[in-house]
């Protein structure tokens, strides 16, 4: 199988559009993944429809293969043996000069390829530990030297893919899954983490641009989105109510309107982010990767329950500590503070709410709005097959 094309591994013809192959990768993945089969014929087989589906997917990737493809059959047809040439006359092989022999040298010694060494149990707890601790670039440094240095271990390659998932690499991500589980066929963690990528590669994640005009219509959910966030805000501003706890001094202008449309706008982001794939599905947010143990957006979620911009600056110094950052608390974290800024305008312009309290700790109720809107949309599109 190794010498047939991309195309050819794919079951597709070279003119395939994009569309033809997510079909072809899908119905192959389907067939040949390691939940269904057992054997390292049909794991190589998956592996390799990965690697085709990958390559040809991509745009960029896509040219630059077939630039190969076309430079590789030119050089076969210029190596190709020409016809014969004619016998050569008694003139010219008179001519001919003298073959000089020479004496055969002796057999070199054969080159015993060099094996790579089995990583120890202890570097892979050091590899597990740094993750697990936030450390990430310190593991990525690591699981990257052992992945040049073709360890036969699928921990390695499994940070990788989720170190890459959580800054948005989607496609680089799915190649480590990938590697991963080939490795590990058995491991059902792997084989979850390689679906939810490519689900969101499919449904056509922000990070991934060659997705087609006509199969997504963010425009339009986001337009909603902030059609609802500004018709929440007018309603505040005509609003007039008594305040629902004037005793507590962080929240004593607060009404009751306030209330439900901090939550609302909440819930309409949170779903909005879901349905158009500029966050990862929730319950791959809150579990642990191959290795780690608390995910950044479960941290910025238990601070956000007491202050949500407190939260955000734990999340910052987090993320410039890791020198990474999880792509999904990113953008959920920023809606919920620009939903924030908007209702405390709204505030201000009413009168009677204090702006301030509703800066300082309205953006509790949005991040907490913001969490059950994404955890209802997540359960929507897979009760309706939209996601794997």
């Amino acid at each position: 199988m190794s010498a047939l094309s991309h195309y050819e591994i794919l079951g597709i013809p070279g003119t395939a559009s994009p569309r033809d192959i997510k079909a072809a990768y899908r119905k192959l993945a389907f067939e040949l993944h390691p939940d269904r089969n057992s054997g390292g014929e049909t794991s190589e087989q998956f592996f390799r429809v990965t690697q085709a589906y990958e390559a040809l997917i991509d745009p960029i990737r896509r040219e630059s293969y077939d630039r190969l493809q076309a430079m590789n059959r030119q050089e076969a047809v210029a190596k190709a043996p020409k016809n014969s040439p004619s016998p050569p006359s008694a003139q010219r092989m008179r001519a001919a000069p003298k073959v000089r022999v020479v004496p055969k040298q002796p057999d070199p010694e054969p080159v015993v390829p060099k094996v790579a060494p089995k990583p120890t149990a202890e570097e892979i707890v050091k590899l597990t530990g740094l993750l697990t601790r936030g450390r990430l670039g310190d593991a990525e440094r690591i699981a990257r030297r052992m992945i040049a240095a073709q360890v036969p271990h699928a921990i390695p390659y499994a940070v990788m893919g989720d170190i890459a998932k959580m800054r948005g690499e989607l496609v680089f991500a799915l190649e480590m899954y990938a590697h991963a589980v080939q490795m590990d066929a058995r491991n059902l963690l792997y084989q979850r983490k390689h679906e939810e990528v490519s689900s969101m590669i499919s449904r056509g994640s922000r990070r991934i641009p060659h997705i087609q005009a006509d199969e997504r219509n963010d425009s339009g959910v986001m337009l909603v989105a902030t059609f609802v966030v500004m018709i929440a805000s007018a309603y505040l501003v005509m609003t007039k109510e008594r305040a629902v706890a004037p005793e507590m001094a962080m929240i004593s202008t607060w009404s009751w309107s306030l209330i439900a449309m901090l939550g609302l706008c909440g819930v309409v982001l949170g779903v909005s982010l879901s349905l158009v794939g500029l966050v990862q599905r929730f319950s791959s947010s809150v579990s642990p990767g191959a290795a780690t143990a608390m995910p950044v957006g479960v941290l910025v979620g238990v601070i956000a329950a007491f202050n949500f911009w407190l939260s955000v600056l734990c999340y910052g110094f987090v993320a410039g500590w890791t020198r990474t950052n999880d792509i999904s608390a990113t953008r959920l974290v920023t809606g919920v503070g620009l939903v924030t800024l908007v209702l405390t305008g709204a505030s201000a312009a009413q009168g009677a709410i204090d702006p301030l309290q509703t800066f300082l700790w309205g953006g509790n109720l949005v991040y907490g709005g913001a969490i059950l809107g994404w955890i209802v949309s997540d359960a929507y599109l897979e009760e309706t097959g939209r996601v794997k």
